[in-house]
């Protein structure tokens, strides 16, 4: 299969947990939702962030996608009800690297930079993007 974009380089590509043929991709700045079985064009594009994409992550259940970006947002999708976030706040501090995971129910854990350039790993309650549950320092990153 030749995924096509259409819009600057493919970034990411994550399956869908529970959906076969089912693709979370990550182009540029927009996260996209393809089919394997159709190739010329994207089910739908989500809403195209502020800057360059990261780190995508499905829900376990596939319900949901997770998605950190180097504007600092934190964004939650339901593909299949919109193409906005249904979750959305300028949470991270630093726009240096960043990914997201999804690690139980409604919990999702980022790992980026602090304003100091410490390395850290936040809790996030998805329904609330605002503020962390809890945060730990991971150090200083050289160079």
């Amino acid at each position: 299969m030749t995924l096509l974009p259409g819009q600057g380089k493919l970034e990411l590509v994550l399956f869908h947990p529970t959906s076969s043929g089912l693709l979370a991709v990550g182009a540029d700045r927009s996260p996209l939702i393809w089919d394997t079985c159709r190739q010329d064009a994207p089910l739908a594009v989500l809403e195209q962030h502020g800057d360059q994409l990261q780190s995508l992550s499905w829900k376990r259940d596939g319900s949901l996608l997770a998605s950190s970006c180097k504007d600092k947002m934190l964004r939650v999708f339901d593909p299949r009800a919109q193409l906005t976030p249904v979750q959305s706040a300028k949470s991270l501090q630093n726009n240096k690297d960043s990914r997201i995971l999804w690690v139980k129910d409604d919990l999702l854990l980022t790992t980026g930079f602090d304003t100091m350039r410490g390395r850290e790993a936040r809790l996030w309650d998805s329904r609330k993007l605002s503020s962390s549950i809890s945060s730990t320092s991971l150090g200083i990153a050289s160079g």
